[in-house]
């Protein structure tokens, strides 16, 4: 037996209001028609379900029960529908943002606690690669990323720009002295970006090389990691001096800038996202959210 709905929400109506001419303004309906519905509703259950007389209709047992059920179907589907109203707004699910090492640990950690406290519904997940994610096949929900995007259908917004400067840490400076000009770099460790892996890379980390060469010495790297955030760490151990995004120039342990009228290569940062998710509220909340922090 199965329970025809509009039959059941007119029976459980009549039931709660004790009257057809009350159910009549509930449900916008003539008193013939919920007497219809009443009637065929009995039919299919195979139970008389009010008792009716001239002073009005009162519930048989069999109703009791029917209406009990009903009314508990009912409150729980109000509550729900208060729910969606109330969260409705809310953010909440799950956010894959991919990123770089250095982007993931330098840019996005320092903030992500401040997201998660703005929007504690949202669970965010910081994928750190130095290979993009397949945004178009929606592997990750969001991106940063050093290079713009390339595929139909993504979505990009550019959220920081600048150069990449040359660093090195008080200690390898007492050691080795402070470079003056660029011919000095000759004498200095030079600790490199290894782009073995991604030769796609369009930005030169290494333009320290060419900027340190002379005529007859060609200079080499006294290391090579193939991430920044390792360069970092290696640098601020007093191993070499290194090339760095400027945005990298305030972390804990801070380095020193040298040859500061020496400026690297230019870069941007960039979000991306697939185009369906111009309306999805957890990555427009993100977007923003990255926005305001990187002006």
């Amino acid at each position: 037996m199965d329970f025809d709905w509009d039959r059941l929400k007119t029976f459980y109506m009549v039931a709660e209001t004790g009257s057809f001419t009350s159910a009549m303004k509930k449900l916008n309906l003539s008193q013939s028609a919920i007497s219809r519905q009443i009637s065929s509703l009995e039919e299919s259950i195979g139970t008389i379900l009010f008792h009716r007389h001239a002073r009005g209709i009162v519930l048989t047992e069999q109703g009791m029960i029917l209406y009990s059920t009903a009314k508990e179907i009912f409150e729980k589907l109000k509550k729900t529908q208060e729910r969606l109203v109330e969260n409705k707004d809310l953010p909440s699910g799950i956010l894959k943002i991919n990123t770089t090492v250095s982007l993931g640990s330098v840019l996005l950690s320092p903030i992500m606690q401040e997201f998660k406290k703005k929007y504690p519904d949202i669970e965010c997940h910081v994928i750190c690669t130095e290979n993009q994610m397949d945004l178009a096949m929606l592997e990750a929900d969001v991106a940063v990323s050093y290079h713009p995007a390339t595929s139909a259908g993504l979505v990009q917004k550019k959220i920081l720009h600048g150069n990449i400067y040359a660093y090195a840490s008080p200690l390898y400076l007492e050691t080795k002295g402070t470079p003056t000009k660029k011919q000095d770099l000759i004498k200095h460790d030079l600790i490199l970006y290894d782009q073995t892996l991604y030769e796609d890379n369009d930005i030169d980390f290494n333009w320290l090389l060419k900027l340190g060469e002379q005529e007859y010495t060609k200079l080499r790297p006294y290391l090579a990691i193939n991430n920044l955030h390792g360069m970092y760490r290696m640098a601020r151990s007093g191993a070499g001096i290194v090339s760095l995004p400027e945005f990298m120039e305030n972390l804990p342990g801070t380095l020193q800038r040298v040859l500061p009228k020496e400026k690297g290569p230019e870069f941007d940062i960039y979000i991306i996202y697939p185009e369906e998710y111009r309306k999805v509220q957890k990555v427009q909340l993100f977007k923003d959210f990255l926005v305001e922090k990187t002006r």
